[in-house]
C-alpha cells in the first residue's frame, strides 16, 4: 500500500508538469519525497566531481548562471535569519555574492530562469563520473563572458539529528564551460552544510568553494 501511495502520487507531480513551471515541479518533488520517504530529498546521484586536464587562459569576468534555489523549511529558515523572512532566495543570493569574492577572477552572479537549462548525462565512455549535469540551453545565451558556471537545481533541507539539533545540507549539480569551444571544463554535484546565524554559516559560499575546487578559478594563496 505504501509503494501504491508513492507511486500514486509520483505520477500526479508528473501530470502537473503540463500545468506549473520548473521550479514549481522541483518543490512538488520535494513535498512528495517528504510525505514518502523520512531519510532525504536527494536522488540516487553521488557526491562527485570531474575538472578537465587543461584550462583556457581566464580573462576578464565569468559568469554564474543559476536556477531558483528551494528551500523545505521556511520556519527554520525565518528563525535563523530574520531580516530574510521568507526570502530563501534573496538570503541564497547574498550569500553567494560574499563567496565569489573569494574567486581568482571577477565572477558575475544572475540567477535565470529553470527553463533556459538543459540536463545532460555525462557519456560512460568519457572519463569522469556518469552524473547529470545543467548546461544553458545555446540559443539563449547571450552573455559576453567566455567561461559560464550553470548550477541547477539547488536544494537545501533539514533533519533532525538529535534533540534540539538541526542540521541543514545543500545539493546542487553544476558544469563549468568554455563558450568560444563549447569544451566542458568542469561537472559534477556537490554538497555543503551550514545553516546557522549565529555562527555564521554559510552553505551557498561553501556550494561555490566545492564548484570551483581544484580548477584555476580558486585563488592562490599567498
Amino acid at each position: 500500500m505504501k509503494i501504491l501511495k508513492k507511486y500514486s502520487l509520483l505520477l500526479v507531480c508528473l501530470l502537473a508538469m503540463n500545468l506549473v513551471g520548473c521550479t514549481t515541479m522541483i518543490q512538488l518533488m520535494i513535498d512528495i519525497t517528504n510525505i514518502t520517504s523520512s531519510e532525504r530529498y536527494v536522488d540516487d546521484e553521488p557526491v562527485a566531481a570531474w575538472n578537465a586536464p587543461s584550462w583556457p587562459h581566464l580573462e576578464g569576468a565569468v559568469r554564474l548562471v543559476y536556477a531558483e534555489p528551494i528551500f523545505d523549511n521556511y520556519d527554520y529558515f525565518n528563525e535563523e535569519w530574520t531580516g530574510y523572512k521568507d526570502n530563501f532566495t534573496g538570503w541564497f543570493k547574498d550569500k553567494l555574492k560574499d563567496g565569489v569574492r573569494d574567486a581568482s577572477v571577477s565572477v558575475r552572479i544572475e540567477q535565470v530562469n529553470d527553463n533556459l537549462f538543459e540536463i545532460k548525462l555525462r557519456d560512460s565512455k568519457l572519463d569522469g563520473p556518469k552524473l547529470r549535469y545543467p548546461v544553458l540551453k545555446s540559443n539563449v545565451v547571450t552573455f559576453s563572458e567566455r567561461v559560464v558556471i550553470c548550477v541547477a537545481p539547488i536544494v537545501a533541507y533539514t533533519r533532525n539529528h538529535e534533540v534540539g539539533e538541526r542540521k541543514t545540507s545543500l545539493y546542487a549539480s553544476y558544469s563549468i564551460v568554455d563558450r568560444s569551444s563549447n569544451k566542458l571544463l568542469a561537472y559534477g554535484k556537490v554538497r555543503s552544510f551550514g545553516f546557522d546565524a549565529l555562527r555564521g554559516f554559510n552553505m551557498a559560499q561553501m556550494m561555490f568553494e566545492e564548484i570551483i575546487k581544484g580548477t584555476p578559478l580558486v585563488k592562490e594563496k599567498l
